[in-house]
């Protein structure tokens, strides 16, 4: 077995149905009762650090006869794990209509084990496809505009805030941007692409870096930091946010402007002009507007940013995804970048 894969501690133990059985069991605690794994499936993995497998599992409450459910299970190399499902279990408490987060069923400190019940309903990113798209990017709009008004401080003691939910503000943004920036000057893209992208960067993060409004402070909301439409889950009463673990407080407008990013990526990436994701963007600003207000200085930076760190992203154009290769795909993000930029020189 690769040596990378068996530095992340647990994995043989997370993917062998006996001994996870075990380990689902011990995740739950008593209160469950966990039969025969019949199928698990790694869902993701970064090498060494992280692993997220879906399981088939027979369980059942004790007391109740075993079901058939579905489970999702993430191995964490450090104890991020357990900042995460501090961060589920408040969002849980937190929750109200019509947003839901997915349950949590446990945490194993010592396996570094975090176990999430499965989601039934439809994927946003399929909803958009089809006729009751405009219904639905409305809702959810409406639905993120919930989220950010979250009460966080009546939940979190004083002095715990950082530690549960770190702050992403815009000079964290600069850093994931510099960090893009870096991937792709050492990448085999063309060195006049490379240049537009590094002009576009540094305007995107003098930008970032200006005053808000002429306001010293800035309001913080619980954002998701990694929104996009797979990573939201349509019900009929409520639409639920998946993969929490980059939760953290900022502006809302970083929220805003990665998810409108990414309903423009993928009119790029199937050669659409002007196509759906141009009206579903600003279906979903007025309809997020008519909720909560937002600045829009401040969304078009973060928007820049989200456009600029996916064009960094060569596995975007991977062709069971984009019929463009990855210099056409790059250079429409860097040039969307660019407009949303100037609309505020």
């Amino acid at each position: 077995m690769n040596s990378e894969r068996e530095s992340l501690k647990g994995r043989q133990r997370a993917l062998h149905p006996k001994k996870a059985r075990r380990l689902i069991q011990e995740a739950c605690g008593d209160a469950w009762q966990i039969g025969r794994v019949r199928r698990i499936e790694i869902v993701k993995e970064r090498i060494g650090r992280r692993l997220t497998a879906r399981y088939e599992v027979e369980a059942g409450r004790k007391g109740d006869p075993l079901q058939v459910m579905r489970m999702y299970g993430k191995l964490y190399r450090g104890r991020r794990g357990e900042r995460v499902s501090r961060v589920v279990r408040l969002l849980g408490e937190l929750a109200r209509d019509p947003i839901a987060f997915p349950e949590l069923l446990g945490y194993h400190p010592r396996r570094r084990f975090l176990l999430l019940r499965a989601v039934s309903g439809q994927p946003l990113s399929e909803v958009l496809e089809g006729a009751m798209a405009k219904r639905a990017v409305d809702r959810f709009a409406s639905s993120l505009a919930v989220l950010h008004d979250m009460n966080w401080r009546s939940r979190i003691p004083i002095g715990d805030s950082c530690v549960l939910l770190n702050l992403h503000d815009s000079a964290a943004e600069v850093e994931v941007l510099r960090q893009a920036r870096d991937r792709v000057l050492a990448s085999e893209l063309q060195e006049d692409l490379k240049e537009q992208f590094d002009r576009t960067a540094q305007r995107a993060c003098e930008r970032l870096g200006a005053p808000l409004d002429g306001c010293a402070r800035v309001s913080l909301s619980i954002i998701h930091r990694d929104l996009y439409p797979e990573q939201v889950v349509v019900r009929e009463e409520s639409m639920v946010f998946l993969d929490l673990d980059e939760v953290a407080l900022g502006e809302a407008e970083l929220d805003v402007g990665n998810f409108a990013a990414h309903l423009l990526i993928e009119d790029l990436q199937k050669r659409r002009r002007g196509g759906s994701g141009c009206a579903l963007r600003a279906g979903f600003l007025q309809a997020y507007r008519d909720r909560r207000p937002f600045s829009t200085e401040r969304l078009a930076a973060y928007e820049a940013a989200s456009s600029l760190r996916l064009a960094s992203l060569e596995r975007l154009s991977h062709p069971e995804r984009s019929q463009l290769s990855w210099p056409e795909l790059a250079t429409g993000l860097v040039e969307r970048a660019r407009q949303c930029l100037e609309a505020f020189v």
